[in-house]
């Protein structure tokens, strides 16, 4: 995909959820399609950048696995925005003792991209 494709995809706050644990990563991004793509190409080659994310997919497999979104947003729309949003699920999963693989850090549930920029 060229990157003048990647500039009109949709934004969206997305999970990724593990239907034999239960357990749900919560992530956000300006161009779903392509990081979803990015999260499977990491998950299938063992290199993604969560350790317990990547634990499950090599113990349950791929189909153990659904990609949904949660809320998409127009491609133009702000990364605040959809960081705003985001940490906003994480907390209602939370709230309803849902288990999470965002990173607990400093007191908090994030997402790898919000952890990172700590």
């Amino acid at each position: 995909m060229s990157k003048k494709k990647y500039r009109n995809l949709p934004a969206a706050v997305y999970v990724i959820h593990n239907t034999i644990t239960n357990r749900s990563y919560i992530g956000q991004s300006t161009g779903y399609p392509s990081r979803w793509s990015r999260h499977k190409t990491d998950l299938r080659h063992n290199r993604h950048g969560n350790s317990s994310l990547q634990r499950d997919w090599n113990d349950y497999g791929e189909e153990a696995f659904r990609f949904e979104v949660i809320r998409e947003y127009p491609h133009d729309t702000e990364c605040d925005i959809l960081l705003d949003r985001e940490q906003e699920v994480i907390d209602e999963y939370l709230a309803e003792n849902k288990d999470l693989y965002n990173v607990y850090y400093y007191g908090d549930y994030y997402s790898d991209i919000i952890k990172d920029s700590l």
